[in-house]
């Protein structure tokens, strides 16, 4: 059998062991602060992060956005030329269904103040009128069998006697055909010899119905009275 230890063995180790155990206190009581100290500064640095750094993030993000969501609206009505977008259509819609009221009368106060303008008597304005008629100044032709030793000069004027509608009428209708007039009229008076020349009245006269018959095929509205007048008429 082994010994057992001595009384006074035995009092040795337990004085080791109680040597021992408050080094081991003291090294976790000079730790704990530490650990304290570090939990301490983590919460700080989190609410500073949370509370002060985020937030002044979020405040310059704010900015930076706000302004460029207003520089994205300018730059959008100037590539639609100014027009307003659809928000402001249907906002501008809205207003008028809301006052659609005051547009009515706004239309209505319109509507009399142009009433107003005319005079308020409701009358059409005037027709147009007619300045000059139509005419063929100084037609020169060589008189029949003279060998173009001799000269008729006319001018003439056709007119209607009727209101100044159906003058207007008229005249657009010879001044379309004004080439085919001219020529039908030179051609009329080329066949007159001096011996048809020497009773004027006479000559005047043929001249008048022959030019009649041919213009009826460009006037051709029977409503439309009208006469050939003679301002010119000279034998050279």
């Amino acid at each position: 059998m082994a010994d057992a230890p001595s009384p006074s063995d035995q009092a040795g180790n337990e004085a080791i062991t109680e040597d021992q155990q408050p080094q081991k206190k003291g090294k976790l009581t000079g730790i704990l602060p530490m650990i304290l100290g570090v939990a301490i500064m983590a919460g700080l640095t989190w609410a500073f992060t949370q509370f002060v750094l985020v937030r002044t993030i979020e405040d310059s993000l704010k900015g930076v956005l706000v302004e460029s969501s207003a520089e994205g609206g300018s730059e959008e009505k100037t590539a639609n030329g100014g027009e307003p977008s659809e928000d402001d259509t249907h906002g501008s819609s809205d207003n008028h269904a809301s006052d659609g009221s005051a547009d009515h009368s706004n239309a209505s106060d319109n509507h009399a103040s142009s009433s107003d303008g005319h005079g308020g008597s409701g009358k059409p304005e005037e027709e147009e009128k007619l300045e000059n008629p139509y005419q063929i100044e100084s037609a020169l032709v060589n008189i029949k069998s003279t060998n173009a030793s001799r000269f008729l000069v006319v001018s003439i004027t056709i007119d209607s006697g009727q209101d100044d509608q159906r003058r207007l009428a008229l005249y657009n209708i010879l001044k379309a055909k004004d080439a085919f007039v001219r020529d039908m009229t030179l051609e009329i008076l080329s066949e007159f010899s001096m011996e048809d020349l020497s009773d004027e009245p006479a000559a005047k006269n043929k001249v008048k119905i022959q030019l009649k018959e041919r213009l009826s095929q460009y006037i051709t509205d029977k409503n439309l009275d009208y006469s050939v007048l003679f301002t010119q008429w000279a034998i050279q």
